[in-house]
């Protein structure tokens, strides 16, 4: 039985999974990926109406060829690998590898709420710097900060609460949750294991 909702309206997002990190790697192979050169496309801005068709497209199937979003768009595969080359560049587009929680090493997701009493921005920085991090947002409601991260086991939650109270002075706890499970994420409809399940129809 539902007794209770509450709605946390973001302002804005400090920090988002795309700065998480995996920790799978050695700094030698970090450093060697980082290095590596960037291909140069030359992009092309789109049209109002083509940068619409072109994020609904994506929205819907962020995994289709260059092609396919050709003869959607009714352009020349050139121009929708131009366009969204731009899109890229501009970070209106994100380019975000996701992984199954449950295999990730990261097994437990939990949230906090934070209430502050003063400098937002500087501790909102300050959280986006969390290795375990995978959103800080600033929020209009009941809380100042809502902040998720990937845990490596049930006992860690209080263990970064407990880091959280000692390092940031004049930030509270207010709330914390724990995600059972995820069962749909980025328009798809993930499985018991953490996996997306495919597609019908």
């Amino acid at each position: 039985m539902i007794t209770a909702m509450r709605t946390q309206i973001v302002s804005s997002a400090n920090s988002d999974a795309r700065n998480w990190r995996l920790r799978a790697l050695d700094a030698e192979e970090i450093a060697a990926l980082e290095s590596a050169p960037a291909g140069k496309i030359r992009g092309v801005r789109a049209g109002e109406e083509e940068q619409s068709q072109l994020f609904d497209i994506l929205s819907r199937e962020p995994r289709v060829t260059v092609s396919a979003l050709a003869a959607a768009l009714g352009v020349t595969p050139a121009r929708a690998g131009a366009l969204l080359s731009h899109e890229l560049s501009t970070g209106r587009l994100v380019v975000r590898t996701e992984i199954a929680r449950p295999y990730s090493g990261w097994p437990v997701y939990a949230w906090y709420f934070l209430r502050l009493d003063g400098r937002k921005e500087a501790i909102a920085q300050r959280l986006s710097h969390l290795r375990e991090a995978r959103l800080v947002a600033s929020t209009i409601g009941s809380y100042d900060i809502a902040l998720a991260v990937w845990l490596r086991s049930i006992d860690d939650v209080q263990r970064l609460e407990g880091y959280l109270a000692e390092q940031f002075p004049g930030v509270s706890v207010v709330d914390r949750s724990i995600v059972l499970r995820t069962p749909h994420h980025l328009h798809r409809t993930i499985d018991v294991s953490g996996r997306s399940m495919p597609k019908h129809g």
